[in-house]
């Protein structure tokens, strides 16, 4: 048999029953079971051994394998890991399943100083992020000049499935940065964020939205539930409660609250607080 990391036995019935015993520890088992005919045992069997994360560390380790399958058992919080809130490091690329389970990741702080163009727990997503709220705040507002392009509290840009995902954050989003693509949850979607929710307050240029700052894919059943400031009008602004720039699909999802533009008269340190409750 395999290593302590698969089962122990598997045994097919002939009426199709499996059983599997595991014995590996913080791993979960779920068996999918498809050829059946003629009370044949099923000649293709699925087993998917998803790896459970209580830890900082254990996430962390998720970049020794972009392929796999991910379910968080409680919260991550990541300003536990060095007694202070550490720099975050993307995920360059994620092509598995991160199940959040319900489950946060909070306190998420990037390097606002580096030389990446690209801001979001992920980079590139390519795989399918579930039931997993993400806690994040990011500002260039003393980086005026940088050059920043997609950021996103969960991924930079989604060519994947985000379901039923949040973002929440303490302080804001203030990406103002010109030519830049900011979302709550995504920068670009070219893939599926469904019913998803934003309770980040972002600040943009003319791209900006809640769900997404730029969207060519699909978003559907989602909700922006924060003030959204954009410092410039576009052609867009009537759904930029939502999105920033569509050319794709956006049905079913609703802004709560409001939209302002311009960001020349507004006093950010202190005004920020009222108007963006």
């Amino acid at each position: 048999m395999p290593d302590d990391h698969s089962a122990q036995y598997l045994n097919i019935a002939s009426d199709g029953t499996v059983s599997v015993k595991l014995s590996a520890p913080n791993i979960t088992c779920s068996v999918s079971l498809f050829g059946m005919a003629d009370g044949v045992a099923g000649e293709v069997i699925h087993i998917v051994l998803a790896k459970e994360i209580s830890t900082v560390s254990e996430f962390e380790a998720i970049r020794d394998n972009y392929y796999g399958y991910y379910v968080l058992r409680n919260d991550i919080d990541y300003s536990y890991s060095s007694g202070d809130l550490a720099l975050f490091e993307p995920l360059p690329v994620f092509y598995g399943i991160l199940d959040g389970n319900g489950h946060q990741i909070r306190n998420i702080v990037f390097d606002t100083k580096s030389e990446a163009a690209d801001y979001g727990m992920i980079l590139h997503n390519y795989g399918e992020i579930r039931n997993l709220t993400v806690q994040t705040s990011i500002s260039f507002y003393d980086s005026p000049e940088k050059q920043v392009r997609y950021v996103g509290g969960i991924a930079a840009v989604n060519h994947g499935t985000l379901y039923n995902c949040t973002v929440s954050s303490a302080k804001y989003f203030y990406v103002a940065n010109e030519n830049s693509y900011a979302g709550g949850l995504v920068g670009l979607n070219e893939g599926l964020i469904t019913e998803s929710r934003c309770y980040a307050i972002v600040f943009g240029d003319k791209y900006a939205g809640g769900i997404a700052g730029k969207n060519t894919g699909t978003i559907e059943g989602c909700a922006n539930l924060r003030n959204l400031f954009v410092d410039e009008e576009n052609a867009e602004t009537g759904v930029s409660g939502i999105v920033g720039e569509n050319s794709g699909t956006v049905t079913d999802s609703a802004h709560f609250a409001k939209v302002y533009v311009g960001l020349d008269d507004f006093n950010f340190s202190e005004e920020h607080e009222d108007m963006a409750a």
